[in-house]
Protein backbone atom coordinates (compact mmCIF):
# COMPACT_ATOMS: atom_id res chain seq x y z
CA UNK A 1 0.00 0.00 0.00
CA UNK A 2 0.95 3.29 -0.85
CA UNK A 3 1.37 6.12 1.31
CA UNK A 4 -0.40 9.16 -0.26
CA UNK A 5 -0.78 12.35 1.93
CA UNK A 6 -4.29 13.68 0.65
CA UNK A 7 -7.11 15.86 1.85
CA UNK A 8 -8.13 13.19 4.43
CA UNK A 9 -4.71 12.41 5.90
CA UNK A 10 -3.28 16.51 6.05
CA UNK A 11 -7.12 16.93 7.76
CA UNK A 12 -5.44 14.56 10.82
CA UNK A 13 -2.71 16.95 10.96
CA UNK A 14 -2.75 20.12 9.32
CA UNK A 15 -5.06 22.65 10.04
CA UNK A 16 -6.11 24.33 6.44
CA UNK A 17 -5.77 28.03 7.01
CA UNK A 18 -5.17 30.63 4.59
CA UNK A 19 -1.82 32.72 4.59
CA UNK A 20 -1.29 35.71 1.90
CA UNK A 21 1.75 36.71 0.46
CA UNK A 22 2.99 40.05 -0.26
CA UNK A 23 3.60 40.09 -4.11
CA UNK A 24 6.32 42.13 -4.31
CA UNK A 25 8.44 39.61 -1.91
CA UNK A 26 9.65 36.69 -4.85
CA UNK A 27 9.05 33.18 -3.03
CA UNK A 28 11.82 30.59 -2.26
CA UNK A 29 11.56 27.10 -1.97
CA UNK A 30 13.52 24.46 0.19
CA UNK A 31 13.42 20.97 -0.06
CA UNK A 32 13.94 18.53 2.60
CA UNK A 33 14.37 15.23 3.08
CA UNK A 34 12.87 13.68 6.24
CA UNK A 35 11.80 10.21 7.71
CA UNK A 36 9.48 9.07 9.81
CA UNK A 37 8.84 5.47 11.91
CA UNK A 38 5.25 4.85 13.29
CA UNK A 39 2.86 2.03 13.81
CA UNK A 40 0.66 3.20 11.06
CA UNK A 41 1.61 4.69 7.80
CA UNK A 42 -0.19 7.21 8.93
CA UNK A 43 1.70 8.35 12.20
CA UNK A 44 4.77 7.58 10.16
CA UNK A 45 3.70 10.30 7.76
CA UNK A 46 3.52 12.87 10.19
CA UNK A 47 6.46 12.11 11.97
CA UNK A 48 8.25 13.18 9.31
CA UNK A 49 6.49 16.29 8.50
CA UNK A 50 7.02 17.56 12.03
CA UNK A 51 10.92 16.26 11.91
CA UNK A 52 10.83 18.46 8.21
CA UNK A 53 9.73 21.58 10.18
CA UNK A 54 12.28 21.09 12.71
CA UNK A 55 15.33 20.89 10.27
CA UNK A 56 13.53 24.18 8.28
CA UNK A 57 13.41 26.37 11.45
CA UNK A 58 16.44 25.37 13.42
CA UNK A 59 18.53 25.90 9.97
CA UNK A 60 16.62 28.89 8.18
CA UNK A 61 15.57 30.69 11.22
CA UNK A 62 18.58 29.32 13.67
CA UNK A 63 15.79 29.19 16.40
CA UNK A 64 17.73 28.11 19.41
CA UNK A 65 16.23 24.96 21.73
CA UNK A 66 14.35 28.29 24.15
CA UNK A 67 12.47 29.44 20.64
CA UNK A 68 12.17 26.21 18.82
CA UNK A 69 9.98 23.85 21.40
CA UNK A 70 7.31 21.17 21.14
CA UNK A 71 4.42 23.91 20.90
CA UNK A 72 6.24 25.53 18.50
CA UNK A 73 6.31 22.57 16.27
CA UNK A 74 2.73 21.73 17.30
CA UNK A 75 1.67 24.94 16.07
CA UNK A 76 2.78 25.03 12.92
CA UNK A 77 1.84 21.66 12.48
CA UNK A 78 -1.41 22.09 12.93
CA UNK A 79 -1.69 25.65 10.99
CA UNK A 80 0.30 25.21 7.93
CA UNK A 81 -1.63 25.12 4.50
CA UNK A 82 -1.74 23.10 1.82
CA UNK A 83 0.00 25.44 -0.51
CA UNK A 84 2.31 26.04 2.46
CA UNK A 85 3.79 22.49 1.18
CA UNK A 86 4.31 22.72 -1.94
CA UNK A 87 4.28 18.92 -2.77
CA UNK A 88 5.44 15.75 -1.47
CA UNK A 89 7.48 12.95 -2.53
CA UNK A 90 7.36 9.35 -1.29
CA UNK A 91 11.03 8.58 -1.68
CA UNK A 92 10.99 5.08 -0.20
CA UNK A 93 8.34 3.21 2.25
CA UNK A 94 9.19 -0.07 3.97
CA UNK A 95 7.07 -1.94 6.61
CA UNK A 96 9.85 -3.25 9.04
CA UNK A 97 9.75 -7.08 10.59
CA UNK A 98 8.14 -5.67 13.64
CA UNK A 99 4.94 -4.46 11.40
CA UNK A 100 6.12 -0.97 12.35
CA UNK A 101 6.67 1.41 9.10
CA UNK A 102 9.31 3.84 7.70
CA UNK A 103 8.65 6.50 5.46
CA UNK A 104 11.02 8.77 3.85
CA UNK A 105 9.94 11.65 2.04
CA UNK A 106 11.20 14.55 0.15
CA UNK A 107 9.12 17.94 1.40
CA UNK A 108 8.74 21.54 -0.56
CA UNK A 109 8.09 24.36 1.44
CA UNK A 110 7.76 28.20 1.18
CA UNK A 111 10.05 29.90 3.38
CA UNK A 112 7.93 33.35 3.25
CA UNK A 113 4.75 31.95 4.27
CA UNK A 114 6.93 30.32 7.24
CA UNK A 115 8.46 33.58 7.98
CA UNK A 116 4.79 35.30 8.10
CA UNK A 117 3.69 32.38 10.31
CA UNK A 118 6.98 33.07 12.89
CA UNK A 119 6.05 36.45 12.88
CA UNK A 120 2.21 35.68 14.00
CA UNK A 121 3.72 33.69 16.34
CA UNK A 122 5.66 36.83 17.60
CA UNK A 123 8.71 35.55 16.55
CA UNK A 124 11.39 37.90 15.21
CA UNK A 125 12.92 36.98 12.14
CA UNK A 126 15.22 38.78 9.87
CA UNK A 127 15.33 36.50 6.68
CA UNK A 128 17.13 37.52 3.87
CA UNK A 129 18.91 34.26 1.62
CA UNK A 130 20.82 35.48 -1.08
CA UNK A 131 20.71 32.74 -3.97
CA UNK A 132 24.29 32.00 -2.96
CA UNK A 133 23.08 31.60 0.80
CA UNK A 134 20.03 29.85 -0.38
CA UNK A 135 22.09 27.12 -2.21
CA UNK A 136 24.50 26.79 1.10
CA UNK A 137 21.55 26.45 3.95
CA UNK A 138 19.78 23.73 0.91
CA UNK A 139 22.86 21.64 0.53
CA UNK A 140 22.90 21.73 4.90
CA UNK A 141 19.24 20.32 4.62
CA UNK A 142 20.17 17.71 2.13
CA UNK A 143 23.24 16.74 4.52
CA UNK A 144 21.33 16.51 7.98
CA UNK A 145 18.37 14.88 5.90
CA UNK A 146 21.26 11.96 4.86
CA UNK A 147 22.72 11.67 8.05
CA UNK A 148 19.41 11.32 10.04
CA UNK A 149 18.34 8.59 7.73
CA UNK A 150 21.74 6.77 7.93
CA UNK A 151 21.69 6.43 11.55
CA UNK A 152 17.67 5.89 11.80
CA UNK A 153 18.50 3.05 9.30
CA UNK A 154 21.60 1.54 11.51
CA UNK A 155 19.38 1.69 14.51
CA UNK A 156 16.70 -0.21 12.98
CA UNK A 157 19.47 -2.75 11.86
CA UNK A 158 20.82 -2.74 15.00
CA UNK A 159 18.05 -5.13 16.50
CA UNK A 160 17.15 -6.98 13.15
CA UNK A 161 21.00 -8.07 12.43
CA UNK A 162 20.51 -9.48 15.81
CA UNK A 163 17.69 -12.04 14.44
CA UNK A 164 19.72 -12.23 11.26
CA UNK A 165 21.69 -15.42 11.58
CA UNK A 166 20.54 -19.41 12.33
CA UNK A 167 23.17 -21.80 13.68
CA UNK A 168 24.24 -25.45 13.14
CA UNK A 169 26.61 -27.60 15.21
CA UNK A 170 28.74 -30.38 15.30
CA UNK A 171 31.46 -31.89 17.47
CA UNK A 172 34.57 -34.26 17.24
CA UNK A 173 35.86 -36.63 19.17
CA UNK A 174 36.85 -35.92 22.21
CA UNK A 175 41.06 -35.82 22.71
CA UNK A 176 42.41 -37.25 25.75
CA UNK A 177 45.00 -34.69 27.58
CA UNK A 178 46.89 -36.92 29.30
CA UNK A 179 47.79 -40.86 29.29
CA UNK A 180 45.10 -41.95 31.77
CA UNK A 181 41.82 -40.74 30.36
CA UNK A 182 40.86 -38.45 33.05
CA UNK A 183 40.89 -35.13 31.26
CA UNK A 184 39.54 -35.03 27.61
CA UNK A 185 39.15 -31.75 25.01
CA UNK A 186 35.93 -31.23 23.55
CA UNK A 187 36.17 -29.63 20.32
CA UNK A 188 32.71 -27.76 18.96
CA UNK A 189 31.81 -26.07 15.77
CA UNK A 190 29.02 -24.10 14.90
CA UNK A 191 28.76 -22.45 11.88
CA UNK A 192 26.45 -18.62 11.96
CA UNK A 193 24.26 -19.11 8.40
CA UNK A 194 22.19 -15.81 7.18
CA UNK A 195 18.56 -15.55 7.30
CA UNK A 196 15.79 -13.75 5.32
CA UNK A 197 16.48 -11.37 7.79
CA UNK A 198 19.74 -10.16 5.77
CA UNK A 199 18.13 -9.90 2.97
CA UNK A 200 15.44 -7.92 4.06
CA UNK A 201 18.71 -5.33 5.74
CA UNK A 202 20.27 -5.53 2.56
CA UNK A 203 17.09 -4.53 0.23
CA UNK A 204 16.55 -1.33 2.70
CA UNK A 205 19.63 -0.08 2.76
CA UNK A 206 20.38 -0.15 -0.97
CA UNK A 207 16.81 1.45 -1.47
CA UNK A 208 17.50 4.29 1.68
CA UNK A 209 21.25 5.19 -0.53
CA UNK A 210 19.36 5.39 -3.68
CA UNK A 211 16.72 7.45 -2.26
CA UNK A 212 19.24 10.24 -0.47
CA UNK A 213 22.76 9.96 -2.15
CA UNK A 214 23.86 12.70 -4.74
CA UNK A 215 22.90 12.75 -7.64
CA UNK A 216 25.11 13.32 -11.05
CA UNK A 217 24.73 16.71 -11.21
CA UNK A 218 24.90 17.14 -7.38
CA UNK A 219 28.42 15.31 -7.13
CA UNK A 220 29.56 17.65 -9.67
CA UNK A 221 28.29 20.92 -7.68
CA UNK A 222 29.84 19.40 -4.28
CA UNK A 223 33.39 18.73 -6.84
CA UNK A 224 32.92 22.41 -8.42
CA UNK A 225 32.62 23.60 -4.26
CA UNK A 226 35.51 21.95 -3.08
CA UNK A 227 33.46 19.51 -0.92
CA UNK A 228 34.18 16.00 -0.39
CA UNK A 229 32.26 13.33 -1.37
CA UNK A 230 31.86 10.21 0.14
CA UNK A 231 31.49 6.90 -1.88
CA UNK A 232 29.92 3.98 -0.84
CA UNK A 233 29.70 -0.03 -2.82
CA UNK A 234 27.32 -2.36 -1.78
CA UNK A 235 27.93 -5.72 -2.88
CA UNK A 236 24.73 -7.91 -2.99
CA UNK A 237 23.76 -11.25 -5.11
CA UNK A 238 26.62 -10.69 -7.01
CA UNK A 239 26.33 -6.93 -8.09
CA UNK A 240 28.00 -3.63 -7.05
CA UNK A 241 26.21 -0.18 -6.44
CA UNK A 242 27.96 2.68 -5.98
CA UNK A 243 26.35 5.85 -3.60
CA UNK A 244 28.03 8.91 -3.18
CA UNK A 245 26.73 10.58 0.24
CA UNK A 246 27.57 14.30 1.88
CA UNK A 247 28.88 13.92 4.80
CA UNK A 248 31.48 11.93 6.83
CA UNK A 249 28.98 11.69 9.67
CA UNK A 250 27.07 9.30 7.23
CA UNK A 251 30.31 7.15 6.61
CA UNK A 252 30.62 6.79 10.83
CA UNK A 253 26.75 5.52 10.89
CA UNK A 254 27.63 2.66 8.34
CA UNK A 255 30.75 2.12 10.06
CA UNK A 256 28.90 1.22 13.63
CA UNK A 257 26.68 -0.84 11.26
CA UNK A 258 30.13 -3.22 9.91
CA UNK A 259 32.05 -3.11 13.02
CA UNK A 260 29.16 -4.69 14.77
CA UNK A 261 29.24 -7.51 12.60
CA UNK A 262 31.39 -9.76 14.98
CA UNK A 263 28.70 -9.27 17.82
CA UNK A 264 25.62 -10.03 15.36
CA UNK A 265 26.88 -13.08 14.14
CA UNK A 266 28.05 -14.49 17.59
CA UNK A 267 24.69 -14.33 19.15
CA UNK A 268 23.87 -17.92 20.01
CA UNK A 269 23.94 -20.35 23.19
CA UNK A 270 24.80 -24.14 23.72
CA UNK A 271 22.97 -26.47 25.46
CA UNK A 272 24.59 -27.61 27.87
CA UNK A 273 26.45 -24.53 28.66
CA UNK A 274 29.50 -23.75 28.57
CA UNK A 275 31.03 -22.12 31.47
CA UNK A 276 32.90 -18.86 30.05
CA UNK A 277 32.51 -19.79 26.22
CA UNK A 278 33.72 -16.44 25.08
CA UNK A 279 37.22 -17.82 27.02
CA UNK A 280 37.14 -20.98 24.67
CA UNK A 281 35.75 -19.50 21.59
CA UNK A 282 37.50 -18.44 18.37
CA UNK A 283 35.77 -17.08 15.21
CA UNK A 284 36.37 -16.69 11.41
CA UNK A 285 34.54 -13.51 9.92
CA UNK A 286 32.99 -13.33 6.67
CA UNK A 287 34.70 -9.91 5.38
CA UNK A 288 31.44 -7.82 6.04
CA UNK A 289 33.20 -4.41 4.97
CA UNK A 290 35.99 -5.12 3.00
CA UNK A 291 38.64 -4.37 5.00
CA UNK A 292 37.85 -0.70 5.13
CA UNK A 293 39.76 1.66 8.15
CA UNK A 294 37.35 3.44 9.90
CA UNK A 295 38.68 6.80 9.49
CA UNK A 296 37.92 6.30 5.73
CA UNK A 297 36.55 8.21 3.24
CA UNK A 298 34.20 5.74 1.52
CA UNK A 299 32.81 2.49 2.67
CA UNK A 300 32.12 -1.07 1.24
CA UNK A 301 29.66 -3.40 2.36
CA UNK A 302 29.34 -7.14 1.83
CA UNK A 303 25.93 -8.23 2.13
CA UNK A 304 24.83 -12.09 2.25
CA UNK A 305 21.83 -13.98 0.92
CA UNK A 306 19.96 -16.10 3.12
CA UNK A 307 21.80 -19.43 3.21
CA UNK A 308 25.00 -17.89 2.86
CA UNK A 309 28.38 -18.86 5.92
CA UNK A 310 28.55 -15.60 8.09
CA UNK A 311 31.33 -16.78 10.60
CA UNK A 312 32.37 -20.22 12.01
CA UNK A 313 33.41 -20.68 15.63
CA UNK A 314 35.64 -23.27 17.29
CA UNK A 315 34.78 -23.89 20.63
CA UNK A 316 37.00 -26.19 23.10
CA UNK A 317 36.46 -27.07 26.55
CA UNK A 318 38.31 -29.66 28.82
CA UNK A 319 36.01 -32.21 30.47
CA UNK A 320 36.41 -35.50 32.80
CA UNK A 321 35.31 -38.53 31.66
CA UNK A 322 32.36 -37.94 34.10
CA UNK A 323 31.36 -34.77 32.82
CA UNK A 324 31.68 -36.00 29.58
CA UNK A 325 29.77 -39.01 30.61
CA UNK A 326 26.67 -36.34 31.77
CA UNK A 327 26.26 -35.05 28.38
CA UNK A 328 24.08 -36.93 25.28
CA UNK A 329 24.65 -34.32 22.98
CA UNK A 330 24.92 -30.21 22.13
CA UNK A 331 22.12 -28.39 20.51
CA UNK A 332 22.96 -24.90 19.53
CA UNK A 333 19.67 -21.65 19.67
CA UNK A 334 20.06 -18.15 18.94
CA UNK A 335 20.01 -15.90 21.68
CA UNK A 336 18.03 -13.32 20.40
CA UNK A 337 17.70 -9.58 20.98
CA UNK A 338 20.51 -8.89 23.71
CA UNK A 339 20.74 -5.04 22.93
CA UNK A 340 18.35 -2.36 22.06
CA UNK A 341 17.68 0.36 19.90
CA UNK A 342 14.96 2.81 20.67
CA UNK A 343 14.46 6.53 21.70
CA UNK A 344 16.72 7.56 19.01
CA UNK A 345 19.96 5.47 20.20
CA UNK A 346 21.40 2.08 22.06
CA UNK A 347 20.05 1.96 25.25
CA UNK A 348 22.81 1.65 27.87
CA UNK A 349 20.93 0.64 30.98
CA UNK A 350 17.31 1.33 31.54
CA UNK A 351 14.99 0.07 34.94
CA UNK A 352 10.89 1.21 35.33
CA UNK A 353 11.15 2.72 31.36
CA UNK A 354 13.60 5.29 32.19
CA UNK A 355 16.90 4.77 31.40
CA UNK A 356 20.45 6.17 29.16
CA UNK A 357 20.74 5.71 25.21
CA UNK A 358 24.01 6.75 23.59
CA UNK A 359 24.23 8.41 19.68
CA UNK A 360 24.02 5.32 17.17
CA UNK A 361 27.47 6.40 16.33
CA UNK A 362 30.12 8.65 16.11
CA UNK A 363 29.61 12.60 15.12
CA UNK A 364 32.77 13.64 13.35
CA UNK A 365 35.47 15.77 14.95
CA UNK A 366 34.56 18.69 17.31
CA UNK A 367 36.49 20.95 19.09
CA UNK A 368 36.56 20.58 22.23
CA UNK A 369 35.16 23.63 23.77
CA UNK A 370 32.84 23.55 20.94
CA UNK A 371 30.93 20.10 22.45
CA UNK A 372 28.68 21.80 25.34
CA UNK A 373 27.00 23.77 21.92
CA UNK A 374 27.40 21.13 19.77
CA UNK A 375 25.17 19.05 21.59
CA UNK A 376 22.86 21.32 22.91
CA UNK A 377 22.05 22.31 19.10
CA UNK A 378 21.65 18.77 18.17
CA UNK A 379 18.60 17.64 16.53
CA UNK A 380 19.21 13.66 15.92
CA UNK A 381 16.69 10.88 15.01
CA UNK A 382 13.35 13.45 16.25
CA UNK A 383 15.57 14.05 19.27
CA UNK A 384 17.13 17.82 20.31
CA UNK A 385 17.53 16.82 23.65
CA UNK A 386 21.19 15.45 23.56
CA UNK A 387 24.17 16.31 25.99
CA UNK A 388 27.66 14.82 27.16
CA UNK A 389 27.70 12.07 29.23
CA UNK A 390 29.10 12.09 32.56
CA UNK A 391 31.75 10.46 33.63
CA UNK A 392 29.87 7.66 35.43
CA UNK A 393 28.10 6.91 32.55
CA UNK A 394 30.89 7.15 30.22
CA UNK A 395 31.94 4.12 32.88
CA UNK A 396 28.76 2.46 31.46
CA UNK A 397 28.79 2.66 28.15
CA UNK A 398 32.23 1.29 28.04
CA UNK A 399 31.26 -1.93 30.61
CA UNK A 400 27.95 -2.22 28.85
CA UNK A 401 28.49 -1.52 25.29
CA UNK A 402 32.27 -1.53 24.37
CA UNK A 403 33.31 -4.43 26.55
CA UNK A 404 30.52 -6.66 24.96
CA UNK A 405 31.44 -5.20 21.38
CA UNK A 406 28.26 -3.09 21.33
CA UNK A 407 27.57 -0.53 19.15
CA UNK A 408 30.59 -0.26 16.97
CA UNK A 409 33.02 1.60 19.75
CA UNK A 410 35.69 -1.61 18.50
CA UNK A 411 38.00 1.13 16.74
CA UNK A 412 38.48 3.17 19.47
CA UNK A 413 42.57 2.78 21.27
CA UNK A 414 41.42 4.51 24.69
CA UNK A 415 38.34 5.89 26.59
CA UNK A 416 38.64 8.72 28.79
CA UNK A 417 37.51 12.29 30.08
CA UNK A 418 39.50 15.29 28.72
CA UNK A 419 39.59 19.22 29.97
CA UNK A 420 36.46 17.99 32.29
CA UNK A 421 33.97 17.00 30.14
CA UNK A 422 32.62 13.45 30.48
CA UNK A 423 33.44 12.29 26.65
CA UNK A 424 33.88 9.08 24.29
CA UNK A 425 36.98 10.26 22.82
CA UNK A 426 38.77 8.65 20.26
CA UNK A 427 42.65 9.59 20.67
CA UNK A 428 44.78 8.56 17.81
CA UNK A 429 48.11 9.74 19.12
CA UNK A 430 49.30 12.14 21.76
CA UNK A 431 49.84 14.97 20.27
CA UNK A 432 47.95 18.66 21.07
CA UNK A 433 45.64 18.28 18.29
CA UNK A 434 43.96 15.24 19.45
CA UNK A 435 43.34 17.05 22.91
CA UNK A 436 41.26 19.95 20.71
CA UNK A 437 39.54 17.31 17.76
CA UNK A 438 37.91 14.01 19.01
CA UNK A 439 35.43 11.91 17.97
CA UNK A 440 32.20 12.37 20.26
CA UNK A 441 29.12 10.57 21.28
CA UNK A 442 26.20 12.24 22.96
CA UNK A 443 23.64 10.62 25.54
CA UNK A 444 19.84 11.07 26.53
CA UNK A 445 17.63 10.34 29.19
CA UNK A 446 14.36 8.44 28.43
Amino acid sequence: MNFKINKILLLGFLLISSILIKAQEPDKIIKVISSGYGMTQQKAGQLALHSAIFKILSIYYSLNEDSLNNQLLIDLTTSITNDNIESYELLNETQMPDSNWVLLLKVNFSINKLKIFLQEKGIKTDLKVSEFALNIKQQMLNEQGEINALFEMVGLFHELMQNAFDYTIKSNEPKSKDNDNKNWELSLEVNAIANKNMDFCANYCISILSAICLSKDEVENYKSLNKTIYPVNINYKSETKIFYLRTQMSIYALNTLTMEWEFFTSLFEIQPEFDKIGDKCTGTFFDFSDGCSYRSDNKTINFLTAGKQAATFIIKDEKTLQQIEQINGYHVKPRGIVSIYKNGGIVVNQKDGHGLVVSIADLGKIKLQDIETFAKNLVLNGYNDWRIPTNDELNTIHKNLFENGIGGFAGFKYYGSYGGFGNIFRFQNCDDNTKYNQFVRVVRDF
